[in-house]
């Protein structure tokens, strides 16, 4: 006997001997191949989330007697955990990503998996910032040539590096315009050229991919 979907009904089975006497028994059953419904959401929905990250689970029955019986999740294979059989809330602490798979069973054995994932990033990204001309850095010196902006060292050990920009703010001026630099091999560069006498502030500004700026 095969059904599609969840039963619940009679089986009976009748005997009848050679003389006509008949006995009948019967047995009531429930089949369930009907999963749990398994909902996911996150407390930052975000590619990447600069702060911890709550992961509410919605579990609900799908059919009358498909009651479930445990519901587990693990983070990045680890070992599983228990949640409430109506789901509950995870919270999830470590940067880099978090897979986290949710399996919700019922007494039927029916499992019904749901997976999700969370990318954490609250670290800043690194550089070294330097000004330099044909003679080399003009930190703590004057020159009269134009100068190359360099961003050395770029790193960000998490999500990225999404863009290293650059502003050139004259002595007096409050207004920060930045512009991208350009990608080297191992660094990033922006010529900076002037007709006259100049004195100011160079400032450089690294985003990653959370949007975490240095």
């Amino acid at each position: 006997y095969k059904v599609d979907e969840a039963f619940t009904g009679t089986v009976k089975v009748r005997v009848t001997d050679v003389a006509g006497h008949v006995t009948v028994k019967s047995m009531k059953i429930y089949i369930d191949k009907t999963a749990p419904l398994v909902v996911i959401s996150k407390s930052n929905e975000e590619d990447y989330s600069t702060e911890n990250v709550n992961v509410f689970v919605t579990v609900t029955e799908n059919a009358e007697y498909s009651d479930v019986v445990s519901v587990t999740y693990t983070v990045n294979g680890g070992a599983a955990k228990d949640l409430a059989l109506t789901g509950g809330t995870i919270s999830i602490t470590e940067e880099g990503t978090s897979v986290i798979k949710v399996v919700a069973k019922t007494k039927a054995g029916v499992e019904a998996p749901a997976t999700t994932t969370v990318l954490i990033d609250k670290t800043a990204p690194t550089f070294d910032l330097d000004v330099v001309d044909s003679v080399g850095s003009v930190k703590d010196r004057s020159t009269n040539e134009d100068v190359t902006i360099k961003a050395l060292n770029v790193a960000d050990a998490v999500s990225g590096v999404a863009k290293v920009e650059y502003a050139v703010i004259p002595e007096g001026s409050s207004e920060e315009n930045y512009a991208e630099m350009t990608k080297g091999t191992d660094e990033y560069t922006a010529d900076y050229k002037v007709d006259e006498a100049f004195t100011g502030t160079v400032k450089v500004r690294v985003t990653d991919v959370a949007g975490i700026e240095t």
